[in-house]
């Protein structure tokens, strides 16, 4: 796994405050929002990272699923090319073509991720 796979220091720590709850051995650190993984193959949760002075770094498919079932926000991502990608935020119920979207970025990770951080902007601001 890359760092590119899961979400930013500030989004692990929004999505905790939203009430994500998952289990990861990556995590930052609180102090230096370092990225680590536990070598032992020790798992951490939310709460437990917590404990140890860490913020649980989450996984980018799992903070989509979260958000699509517990938060029901639903990220898209869709390419015109494989140059070019974006993301579209929908709710249940509501055209692809209505949704807000973000465009143009080099990667399907980093539209996911940009999405993810959108998705927590609207709850946030909700």
């Amino acid at each position: 796994m890359l760092k590119d796979d899961y979400c930013d220091y500030n989004t692990c720590v929004a999505l905790k405050e939203l009430g994500y709850v998952g289990s990861s051995r990556y995590y930052y650190t609180q102090r230096d929002h370092k990225f680590h993984y536990d070598a032992y193959n020790k798992f951490y949760t939310v709460r437990t990272a917590d404990a140890m002075g860490y913020v649980l770094a989450i996984h980018l498919y799992d903070a989509q699923k979260w958000l699509r079932e517990e938060k029901h926000l639903h990220i898209t991502i869709y390419s015109q090319s494989q140059e070019s990608w974006q993301y579209r935020i929908t709710k249940p119920h509501q055209k692809l073509e209505d949704g807000l979207h973000g465009e143009d970025f080099s990667s399907f990770e980093e539209a996911l991720s940009e999405g993810i951080k959108e998705a927590v902007k609207i709850l946030k601001n909700q």
